[in-house]
C-alpha cells in the first residue's frame, strides 16, 4: 500500500484513551511514521524516519526503539511469523530478521529502485517497486528473483490472497493480476481511470477494492473480472483500505476516516479527522490501527468508536508520559457536492 510519509508525534505509547469520534489533533512530531504491521498475538511494529523502528510486545502499552541506520528510509514492513520479518525501502533497501526483530541483516535486492510494498502468503514473499519491479522469494526471503510485470509504471501496492492469486496497482491507473504466483503478470484495463492507484485490498476471492488519488475508489464483486467506480462523499487522496473481522470497511481519505457498515456497498464519514493525512490502516486479528500525524488510533472488535494511544517521552519508559485529554466530539460533515 502507499507509504505516505506522515508527520507523527510518536516514539512510545503507553495507554489508551476512549473516544467515539473527534479531531485527531496535531502535536510536535517525534518521528515520521511510514508504515506498520500488527503481528499475531500482541505485537506491533512501526517504521520511523532516520532508519528507526518502534516495537511493542503488549498492544501499545510499552514501546522500544530499534535504531538501525540513520541513512535508511523505510517504506514497508512485513512478518512471515513471529520471528521472521522483512523491511523494504528506498534505493533497493531490503532487510531481513530471523530473531523477532532483535537484529536485521541487509539483503542484496538486485535493484536500486524504491521498494514500496511487501506481500506475504505462506513462505512466499513479493516486494513491489518503482519502475514496475516485482521481487519474489519462494523460500521466505532466503533467495530472490525479479518477476517480469511488463510495465514501467511504478507500483505502490501488492496483495496476495494465497500463494497463487495476487494483485498489484500503481501509477497511471496501472492494475496487474497474476494467478500463478507471479510467474505471469497481466495488465487489467480499467477504462477511464488514469489516476495513481495507491492500495489494493481483497477481503475474499470475489470482493476487492482499489484506492487512488482524487477520491478514486474501484470495486469488484466478481474476482476482478470487472471493476466500477464507487461514489464517495469526498474527493481526497485515498491512501489505505481494510475490512475488520466484523465486516466493516475502513478507508483513509486524506484527513478523514470513512466507514462502510454494509460490507463496502456504501461509504460514509465517521467524524474522525486529522490535521494532516491519515496514512495507514493496519489490520490485525481482532483490531484495526490507524497510523496518523499525532500517533495511532485503535479499534478492537465490535467497540463503538476508536481509542487513541498516548505518547511517551522516551522509548521503553512505560508511564513516563502524560495522558492527553479526551478528544472532542466532531459530527460528520454533509457530503461534498460536485
Amino acid at each position: 500500500m502507499m507509504k505516505v510519509l506522515i508527520l507523527a508525534a510518536l516514539t512510545v505509547l503507553v495507554r489508551l484513551l476512549p473516544f467515539v469520534s473527534g479531531a485527531f489533533a496535531a502535536q510536535v512530531p517525534k518521528c515520521w511514521l511510514q508504515d506498520g504491521v500488527l503481528t499475531p498475538g500482541r505485537s506491533a511494529w512501526l517504521t520511523c524516519d532516520g532508519g528507526r523502528l518502534l516495537v511493542s510486545r503488549d498492544e501499545g502499552a510499552t514501546w522500544q526503539e530499534r535504531a538501525l541506520n540513520p541513512e535508511w528510509k523505510f517504506r514497508s514492513i512485513g512478518f512471515i511469523d513471529d520471528r521472521r520479518g522483512l523491511l523494504a525501502g528506498d534505493e533497493g533497501l531490503l532487510l531481513a530478521t530471523s530473531d523477532g526483530g532483535e537484529t536485521w541483516t541487509r539483503i542484496e535486492s538486485g535493484t536500486t529502485q524504491h521498494l514500496t510494498d511487501i506481500a506475504i502468503a505462506g513462505e512466499r514473499v513479493w516486494v513491489a517497486s518503482y519502475g514496475g519491479g516485482m521481487l519474489h522469494s519462494g523460500d521466505a526471503g532466503k533467495t530472490w528473483q525479479q518477476q517480469r510485470t511488463f510495465t514501467g509504471a511504478s507500483l505502490e501496492s501488492v496483495q496476495f490472497l494465497d500463494e497463487r492469486s495476487g494483485w498489484a496497482v500503481g501509477w497511471s491507473g496501472t492494475v496487474l493480476r497474476t494467478t500463478d504466483g507471479g510467474a505471469n503478470w497481466r495488465a487489467v484495463p480499467v477504462p477511464g481511470v488514469n489516476e495513481t492507484l495507491t492500495s489494493v485490498f481483497f477481503k475474499d476471492e470475489r470482493g476487492g477494492w482499489i484506492t487512488g488519488m482524487l477520491g478514486t475508489l474501484l470495486r469488484t464483486g466478481d474476482g476482478g473480472k470487472t471493476w466500477h467506480v464507487q461514489p464517495l462523499p469526498v474527493r481526497d487522496w485515498l491512501t489505505s483500505i481494510v475490512f475488520d473481522r466484523q465486516g466493516r470497511g475502513w478507508l483513509a481519505a486524506g484527513t478523514e476516516l470513512l466507514e462502510s457498515p454494509d460490507g463496502g456497498a456504501t461509504w460514509q464519514r465517521t467524524g474522525v479527522t486529522a490535521d494532516v493525512f491519515l496514512g495507514r490502516l493496519l489490520p490485525g486479528d481482532d483490531r484495526v490501527w490507524i497510523v496518523g500525524p499525532s500517533g495511532v488510533l485503535v479499534r478492537y472488535g465490535a467497540e463503538n468508536g476508536w481509542r487513541r494511544l498516548s505518547t511517551l517521552d522516551m522509548p521503553g519508559q512505560a508511564g513516563a508520559g502524560t495522558a492527553e485529554p479526551p478528544l472532542r466530539q466532531n459530527p460528520a460533515r454533509p457530503p461534498r457536492r460536485n
